[in-house]
């Protein structure tokens, strides 16, 4: 449902182009990459995928959160969604002084919130998780 920062890349680029997204540990910037010079946007032109380099989807193993490209569709958010989201992220960033009484008694808002906070507490959790993980991996690695 969350696809918002780093932004996974849509599954039409992914397919075509190379892109600056590990999906390993889910960073990047989910932008197409661009040969050329860097701040001239009109000599550059996007990476095209390699026959031999094909989008992690078709590895086998599920890496792409999305899982296909037909699934693409579940994971997109409408623009109210993404509007509910930006109000949300600026709400928290200002510890809630921008909203108004109005939005704090009105029940969507209040049912969003805690849908994201939970969302994002699940995601906190989880990426917790994967932190102690890899430190307990990398700590035994060492042997």
């Amino acid at each position: 449902m969350l696809l918002e920062y780093p932004r996974i890349p849509r599954c039409q680029d992914c397919q075509r182009y190379m892109v600056d997204y590990s999906f390993a540990d889910g960073t990047g910037s989910g932008e197409i990459v661009m040969l050329g010079p860097p701040g001239d946007k009109t000599k550059q032109r996007p990476l095209e995928r390699p026959s031999h380099c094909p989008p992690v989807c078709k590895l086998g193993e599920r890496k792409c959160p999305k899982g296909s490209p037909e699934r693409e569709a579940e994971f997109l958010l409408t623009e109210a969604n993404w509007q509910a989201l930006k109000f949300y992220r600026e709400t928290r960033a200002t510890f809630g002084r921008g909203l108004s009484e109005e939005a704090a008694n009105d029940g969507i808002v209040r049912r969003n919130f805690v849908i994201l906070d939970k969302l994002f507490g699940e995601l906190r959790e989880t990426q917790a998780a994967d932190n102690v993980s890899l430190s307990l991996h990398r700590l035994f690695a060492r042997g």
